[in-house]
C-alpha cells in the first residue's frame, strides 16, 4: 500500500487567502502546569487544504454536515483526459479548465473535483453540487489515469460552508 499526503501543513504565519483569519495556535496547558499538554488553534474553514461545500457560493446550497461520506471517501483519479473518465469517480485537475472542460464536469457529477481551480469554475461547480477540494499538495505525485481511494473527511461542522481536511491519496 502507498499513501500520498495531499494535505498542507498548518502552522503560525503560514500563507491565507487575502481577507481570511490568520492560523493561529496557542500553547494552553503544559505537562508541568497541568500534566498534560492542551493546545488551541483559530482557523478559518477554508485554511490550508481544505473541502468546500456547495452552501461557500450557493445559499442554497449543502453544508458541510449534509455532504455524503461517500463524497468525501471514494474512488478518484488525475486526468487530463475527461473524455475517458466514468461517473462518480472524484477528480484531481492539474491544468485550467476551459468552458467546454467545465460543462463536461457538470454533466460527468463526479464525487468531487480537487486541484487548482479558479474562482468561477469552483463557482460554477459548488452552484452544480459538485464539492471541491482546493490548496492540496503533492499532486505531481500522483499518476495519471489510475484509480486510488480518496480520502478527504472534513470535520462535521453544522452549517459549515467548508472546513480543513487532511486528504490522502491511497493505492492498494
Amino acid at each position: 500500500m502507498k499513501i500520498i499526503d495531499l494535505g498542507k501543513e498548518l502552522y503560525q504565519g503560514m500563507e491565507v487567502f487575502p481577507g481570511d483569519p490568520d492560523f493561529e495556535i496557542g500553547e494552553i496547558h503544559t505537562i508541568d502546569s497541568h500534566g498534560w499538554n492542551l493546545s488551541t488553534i483559530k482557523i478559518g474553514l477554508h485554511t490550508g487544504s481544505h473541502l468546500d461545500a456547495p452552501y461557500h457560493m450557493d445559499p442554497k446550497g449543502k453544508t458541510i454536515d449534509q455532504i455524503p461520506l461517500t463524497n468525501t471517501v471514494c474512488q478518484a483519479l488525475k486526468t487530463k483526459n475527461l473524455d475517458k473518465v466514468k461517473e462518480n469517480l472524484g477528480l484531481i485537475i492539474d491544468f485550467p479548465l476551459d468552458q467546454d472542460q467545465v460543462e463536461k464536469l457538470l454533466k460527468l457529477r463526479p464525487s468531487f473535483v480537487g486541484g487548482d481551480l479558479d474562482q468561477e469554475v469552483e463557482r460554477r461547480l459548488l452552484q452544480a453540487g459538485i464539492i471541491t477540494y482546493t490548496d492540496l499538495e503533492n499532486i505531481d505525485l500522483l499518476p495519471y489515469d489510475q484509480i486510488f481511494l480518496f480520502v478527504g473527511q472534513p470535520l462535521k461542522i453544522r452549517n459549515g460552508d467548508g472546513s480543513p481536511v487532511r486528504p490522502l491519496a491511497i493505492f492498494l
